[in-house]
């Protein structure tokens, strides 16, 4: 079976030869590769395959990493439509209570939250145990006239009289 297809092979190649040279000139293409047994072609045609192997996983590895990018940025643009919604719903409802998100109100926030939490800050601010103590401080001839809280930060003392 193998010398028959080896057979007709040559037989084509024959003719292709016979075909390609001209009468009277060099024959042109005449190559034959199976005359003579050369050992370095296995393994040369192992590594080739082995190599095409390694480039089809290659490949295969970039789609299916590709497949899963496109999951991924499906997913966070659907949570960016999300939090859209959710913000549209926010401002809507922002203006049907009256309130103001313009983009120069918002930007006055950032001072209104400092300064709210600075009256908190000094809401749980103990008075007796300043008082105590600013007694304990400040020597026994000097006495205080006035004390009174400075709007801009703390206790300010205007006035004392030395006795």
């Amino acid at each position: 079976m193998m010398a028959l297809g080896w057979t007709s092979f040559r037989t084509a190649a024959g003719k292709a030869s016979g075909f390609l040279v001209m009468p009277g000139r060099a024959r042109y293409f005449h190559i034959e590769l199976s005359s003579r047994y050369r050992w370095y072609v296995a393994p040369a045609r192992m590594v080739l395959l082995a190599l095409c192997g390694t480039i089809i996983a290659a490949i295969l590895w970039s789609v299916i990493q590709t497949g899963m990018t496109l999951h991924d940025l499906q997913d966070a643009q659907a949570g960016l439509d999300h939090v859209r919604i959710q913000d549209q719903q926010l401002l809507a409802e922002a203006q049907q209570e009256g309130l103001d998100l313009s983009g120069p109100s918002l930007q006055q926030l950032p001072a209104e939250v400092s300064l709210a939490n600075q009256v908190l800050a000094k809401r749980h601010f103990s008075w007796t145990q300043f008082l105590s103590a600013l007694e304990s401080a400040i020597p026994r001839h000097v006495s205080m006239k006035t004390i009174r809280l400075d709007p801009g930060g703390s206790p300010c003392f205007r006035s004392y009289r030395v006795q």
